[in-house]
């Protein structure tokens, strides 16, 4: 087992090339209830670019410096802690560590609370496990512990093509929903294989071809959250990611109205996990980067042309 690795690090807020990798980081350690992990896939997510620039959760992190980002993680067991109960030197897993606190997930090696990640499914690809946790989590605890929605339900999903959105959809569709969801002239394609009726909203008013909507998972907010009151049905609800500023401009007109916050939750990925072996979801992969080029990776992202997910890869 080493002891020194390869881990990107910050020293200020700033863009993208204010990450810089350094050679010689000290290994950590896997104290009781966590996990050493050699890193097989990192997850890159907006909250990712956000934090990086001084946003983000960037006021939940403490101040002392050098700070590692990064979240989303599949990888090898090569150490337990005490009371690590469940995993074995060995063991593959991925999960979302620690957030909305410091993951330290831009390494070679990461620590990990043991209660943040799931047995990996062996038939999963590691870079599509990276990818997951972040954008399945927050779709699932949208739908299903926030939303609970049941099957017969008709949803719309705001952004079926990003991210979040490709989960969202996928997830109501196997749990017996029936699922529209916007997206731009190039996805159309693709929301229809993951069984939804898909909406173009670049050609007039997305309201104009639905309505009487259970439920509307809103992943871009601003007017489109707003537009999508309007095509609730009674006693609909709306569920939305970006921020919770606008829920009470909906809760004045009676409607039931969330904001969802990730947190990591063994049980729902576990779950989730199940759902990706038996191939029913599938995260979609936009493009991969190694370790050292975590900054272009995220310049990639602000640029907003990932369609899909960004994963790096320690070499």
């Amino acid at each position: 087992m080493v002891d020194r690795m390869r881990q990107a690090q910050l020293d200020e807020w700033g863009g993208p090339e204010v990450l810089h990798v350094v050679d010689d980081a000290a290994v950590p350690e896997a104290y009781p209830g966590h996990l050493l992990l050699e890193t097989a896939s990192i997850g890159i997510n907006p909250v990712d670019w956000k934090t990086r620039a001084g946003s983000g959760v960037a006021d939940q992190l403490p101040a002392a410096r050098p700070l590692v980002l990064g979240w989303d993680i599949a990888g090898k067991v090569v150490a337990t802690g005490h009371d690590s109960t469940g995993f074995s030197v060995g063991d593959m897993v991925f999960g979302m560590a620690g957030f909305p606190g410091l993951g330290n997930a831009y390494a070679d090696y990461v620590a990990v609370r043991a209660i943040d990640v799931t047995h990996a499914p062996a038939d999963v690809d590691p870079a599509e496990l990276a990818g997951t946790p972040m954008v399945s989590l927050t779709a699932w605890q949208a739908l299903f512990a926030i939303a609970e929605l049941v099957a017969g339900q008709k949803v719309l999903v705001q952004g079926g093509a990003g991210g979040v959105g490709h989960m969202a959809v996928q997830f109501a569709v196997n749990a017996g929903a029936t699922v529209f969801a916007t997206a731009g002239p190039s996805d159309q394609q693709f929301v229809t294989e993951l069984g939804a009726t898909p909406i173009d909203y670049t050609k007039g008013d997305f309201a104009d071809h639905i309505d009487n909507v259970d439920l509307v998972f809103d992943t871009i907010g601003g007017k489109v959250f707003l537009r999508s009151l309007d095509v609730l049905a009674d006693g609909g609800r709306i569920v939305t990611t970006p921020n919770p500023s606008q829920l009470d401009v909906a809760r004045r007109r009676g409607i039931r109205a969330d904001w969802v916050f990730v947190h990591p939750d063994q049980a729902q990925l576990t779950e989730i996990a199940a759902l990706q072996s038996a191939g029913k979801i599938h995260t979609r992969i936009a493009r991969s980067f190694t370790l050292a080029e975590i900054a272009e990776a995220h310049a990639y992202g602000e640029q907003g042309l990932a369609h899909g997910k960004i994963v790096v890869t320690p070499r």
